[in-house]
Order: C-alpha cells, then structure tokens, then sequence
C-alpha cells in the first residue's frame, strides 16, 4: 500500500493536496519515514493504481470515510516519533453479483448513489432522471436497490423509491450492507427558499405563484420542507415535503391580494435542521 505525505493540515478535496514524500507498507502492512519538524498530511488515495489493485470495493473505516477532509493532520516537533496512525479498509465480499434477468432500474428524478443504504452513507455517484443502470441485487427490506454504476466503475446503492424497474424482481439477490459510519456530523444543512413570479408587482392574485427550496450538506440531505402561510390563515402550514433530494418545488394559489409568508426546514442523515429565513410576499390585486 502507498501511503501519501503531504505539507499539512489536509485539505478538503484529494486532488488538491500535495505530495511531499510517499512510504510503501511492508507485509505486515507497517510504513516508516523520517520527517523534519512540521505539519503534515497523512492519507491514502485508494484509487491510485498501487491501491486499488490491493483495496477492491469498499469504504474507509479507519479513519472513518465520513470524516472530513480525510487522514491524518500530523504535527511533529524535534525527536517525535509516531506509531499511532491506523487504517483500515472494509472491502466488499466476492464478485458483484450478476443480475438474474438483466434487470435495470430507471431514475424516476435526479437520485445520488451511495456507499451503503441509507443516506448516512457517502454519496459515490448518481444518476439523472431518466438514466438506466443494472440491478444487480437488494437490501433485505427491498428499500435500496444495488446497482452497477454508470460508468461501469463499480456498484453502489440507490433508493428505490426514486427508481423504476423494467421487471420482476422476485429473483434478485439479497447484499449485506458495509459497517454502519460513525461519524460527528453536527452542522445542519444549507437551506434556502425563493418564489416566482418576483417581478414589480407580481404575483398578483390571478397567478400560481411557485416556491422553490434548495438545500446542501456536506453528508447529504435527508428531506426538505415547504411551509407557506397563504392570505387569511393564521399559522403556516406544510405544503410539501420532498425526501433524499437538494431541490423541491411546490406550486400554490392564486392567492388573494394580501400579505402571504413562506419558509423551508432541511434534514440531513444525522437528524440535523435547519430553517430558512421566513419571506413576507405581497399578493397584488388589480381592478
């Protein structure tokens, strides 16, 4: 294995680190190197060639894979010596299983492909509404679909909710899922909200006005919410609620000319929320 050195703290993104000297591992998968005094960056590219001929299909659990940015930041002072950085691989069992009926699932609307399933694990990948990939197999529940990524570089999972399949799948195989993440996400999502029309004087009160939220998260978004309070109700009220997805949209009115107000609320996979600022609009009416 290769092990990567690096000027530190670590970066958040593998492709823009540095690499100042390298160490390979010996067969009991020890490393050694003599570093001057300093900051440094200790990770593995397991996509590397040297690594991903040895690493196959699988995920970091040591350090966990959710920890960002991932490795180590080392600090070293004269006549340090470390023995204390550990990594560890979980590595999917066996060859991807084969699909029994040439089985594909089909994106019923932009999906991101993940690790493992369920949304507390990595994204890898996605696919687009309307792009076809093999199934290959299911989780127990038939909640996650395994599939063979698009680019053909591997599998991953995707919810099934957000997917059709062209046939039975009766015969599919059941796959274990990698070792739950730990990990200690406690920033809530990004979330923001906006409506159109917006123009001067819009929306009047014979126009559908549309609410458009969008939320980020570094682990991914879990569910998000529309609340409106449309002319004459006292309270807001949950007009929809759009699960594993970054963007939802929902259409109301026309409303009656008065003062309306709107919100979003997004979830990510740790249970974390956050809401958006409330927007008071005007509803314009016109003899």
């Amino acid at each position: 294995m290769n092990v990567r050195i690096g000027p530190g703290p670590c970066s958040a993104s593998l492709s823009t680190r540095q690499t100042t000297v390298s160490a390979l591992t010996d067969a009991d998968g020890a490393f050694s190197r003599w570093l001057d005094p300093g900051t440094y960056c200790v990770w593995v590219d397991a996509l590397e060639a040297a690594n991903a001929a040895v690493f196959g299909d699988g995920l970091w659990t040591i350090p966990p894979a959710y920890d960002a940015p991932f490795g180590y930041n080392l600090t070293l002072d004269p006549g340090d010596t470390r023995g204390d950085l550990e990594f560890g691989w979980w590595s999917a069992e066996g060859p991807a299983p084969q699909s029994p009926t040439n089985l594909r699932v089909a994106a019923a609307q932009d999906a991101f492909c993940r690790f493992g399933p369920g949304t507390f694990y990595e994204q890898t990948g996605y696919l687009l509404r309307g792009q076809t990939a093999p199934l290959l197999a299911r989780n127990a529940v038939g909640t996650w679909d395994y599939i063979q990524e698009v680019n053909g570089s591997g599998q991953c999972w995707i919810a099934a909710s957000l997917v059709t399949v062209n046939g039975d799948t009766g015969g599919l195989q059941v796959r274990q899922a990698p070792p739950t993440p730990t990990r200690g996400d406690t920033l809530p999502p990004t979330v923001w909200v906006d409506h159109s029309p917006n123009g001067e004087y819009e929306p009047a009160d014979d126009e559908v006005v549309t609410f458009t939220a969008t939320a980020s998260d570094a682990f991914g978004v879990d569910q998000i919410e529309i609340w409106v309070r449309a002319p004459g109700q006292g309270q807001a009220q949950l007009v929809r609620t759009c699960e594993h997805a970054t963007t939802c949209i929902y259409q109301g009115g026309p409303y009656p000319g008065r003062e309306a107000q709107y919100f979003a609320k997004a979830r990510d996979a740790a249970g974390n929320v956050r809401q958006s600022e409330v927007h008071t609009i005007t509803i314009y009416h016109f003899e």
